[in-house]
């Protein structure tokens, strides 16, 4: 299992404190790549302290102080290089990896890979393959980095294909931020239409907080106001409990509801999946779905099929192919639940796989991938089941795919009007949720509530 890209298992975030190229905990491979770096003086002790936690950002300050008098340690240079690719620092590392390349005269393996990473964020594609295939022809046939170098073949197959997807054109109209009230200066997002089309519901971060101290998640609920949307109301315990809640899914009458619940009484793992029932005007208190479906990690993001008999969900539980992969559940005869199944390597990449949907026919899954080839950070896609097979992914493209994180795709049942969240850039604020009118050939089949 290639655990190189490692997510916060804390309680601290439903939709996953996901690192992928941006910082982590140390990554699993660390022990094959990373020498162990001895300090030389305050500085480079804390740097080391900050890189072995995997807080890259914190770290480059004190790399940066350290530097002078460690300018040739190929060991320092390397992890001050590997913090300013994860934290983003591209244009620094570029100039760190040269220092290291002089230093050493046998780098360490993860050197193409990592080099290759903080050139594609420069947005040179074709020198990051390069790299890439460096790799690939120095240690592609090691048996000990087999794992490792399915992440890289993998990130060379994004790099091959993403110029291909980034000039594909569409027919889709540029989506429109839904605004205020729903879209505040945080963050905003995991939207879900309830199956009337009539109410939106979120998640995010809204309760007043003293200074210094963050909210924890719950879900809100909008209701559709002429052309715009209500001021998002929390929903009431116990669906909303004393720690992060989000993250809703319908069955296509409204009479059920999915959801993360994290930091129960009884939960199973740190973040688990919930139902509840609507009984009235209310909901029933929620049950945990027990052990055969949560695992003891991290199990969030929850897609029901319109029949409420398959659950599609995101997980970083043991035996997958990446850090987040997509799993799916069914109903048996009795109403219980299956034991999740990995959905394939045809979805599943070794990087992340996140917020599913699954379209009222049972047919058309949209999902968020850092692995398919893309337009940069998390781009929409979509795949299609053919008599239990799902097809190639395909991404949605521009305009509504940008070079930022775009996640959280949902329908409304009509299939004309799509949902998501994204950070990119001229938003409220950190995500945002967007609206989407769909071309006749992008949408499912409808489904008619009754």
């Amino acid at each position: 299992m290639i655990r190189f890209v490692r997510a916060a298992l804390m309680c601290a975030g439903l939709a996953l404190v996901v690192v992928s190229t941006i910082g982590a905990p140390r990554p699993a491979h660390a022990d094959l790549f990373d020498d162990i770096a001895g300090g030389a003086g305050p500085a480079a002790d804390q740097a080391n302290k900050l890189f072995d936690k995997g807080k890259y950002t914190d770290a480059i300050p004190y790399f940066e102080a350290a530097l002078k008098s460690k300018s040739k340690d190929a060991q320092f240079l390397f992890r001050f290089a590997s913090s300013c690719t994860f934290g983003d620092k591209a244009g620094r590392a570029e100039e760190i990896w040269r220092l290291y390349a002089k230093a050493t005269t046998k780098p360490l393996p993860a050197y193409w890979f990592r080099r290759g990473l903080s050139t594609e964020k420069l947005g040179f594609l074709d020198k990051a393959a390069a790299w890439h295939r460096k790799y690939v022809e120095l240690h592609g046939d090691d048996p000990k980095l087999a794992s490792f170098t399915a992440l890289v073949r993998t990130k060379l197959r994004y790099l091959e294909g993403a110029p291909a997807v980034r000039a594909a054109t569409t027919t889709m109209p540029a989506p429109v931020n839904i605004g205020a009230p729903v879209n505040t200066k945080g963050d905003d997002y995991m939207p879900q239409a309830d199956p009337t089309g009539r109410v939106l519901y979120l998640t995010g971060r809204r309760k007043p907080m003293p200074a210094g101290k963050e909210a924890d998640e719950d879900m809100y609920k909008s209701v559709r106001d002429g052309d715009g949307w209500t001021a998002p109301v929390a929903l009431p315990a116990p669906v909303n409990g004393t720690q992060n809640d989000g993250a809703a899914a319908f069955s296509a009458d409204g009479q059920m509801l999915v959801f993360i619940g994290c930091g129960r009484t009884d939960g199973i793992g740190g973040r688990d999946l919930y139902t509840a029932d609507l009984e009235g005007d209310a909901w029933t208190r929620p049950r945990n779905l027990g052990d055969v479906v949560n695992s003891k990690v991290w199990d969030s993001q929850p897609s029901l099929s319109s029949d409420g008999g398959a659950l599609i969900f995101a997980s970083i539980r043991d035996g997958g192919f990446g850090d987040e992969d997509l799993y799916i559940s069914h109903r048996d005869r009795d109403g219980a639940w299956t034991r999740p199944i990995n959905m394939g390597h045809v979805i599943n990449t070794p990087y992340s796989e996140l917020s599913p949907f699954l379209s009222p026919d049972g047919k058309t899954l949209y999902f968020a991938s850092t692995g398919h080839p893309g337009h940069g950070g998390y781009d929409l896609f979509v795949t299609v089941n053919d008599n239990g097979r799902w097809s190639e992914p395909v991404n949605l493209g521009l305009p509504l795919n940008s070079t930022g994180d775009d996640r959280y795709f949902t329908i409304e049942a009509s299939g004309e009007l799509a949902y998501f969240a994204s950070d990119r850039s001229g938003g409220l604020g950190g995500k945002d949720l967007y609206r989407i009118a769909l071309p006749e050939a992008m949408r499912p089949k409808p489904t008619v509530i009754v």
